[in-house]
């Protein structure tokens, strides 16, 4: 096993640039000017692809991890 094979860091390399993409928008969505209750829709938004994020990464890691110790 290579070090770019490895599930493991591939998905922490996506989770931080993904993470810091939605900084960057969230950013961006504190500094607009439209109204406080779409903005705060749009936060949850990104909290909600954040969570997606994370479980689509924890299944490919289980789903390799089952794939080679079974």
């Amino acid at each position: 096993m290579t070090i770019y094979n490895d599930p493991v860091l591939l998905g922490a390399l996506v989770f931080f640039i993904f993470l810091a993409i939605f900084w960057f928008l969230s950013k961006k969505n504190i500094e607009s000017n439209i109204s406080p209750k779409v903005k705060r829709l749009i936060q949850y938004g990104l909290f909600v692809l954040i969570i997606i994020l994370i479980v689509l990464i924890f299944q490919n890691h289980a789903a390799e991890y089952i794939g080679k110790n079974s």
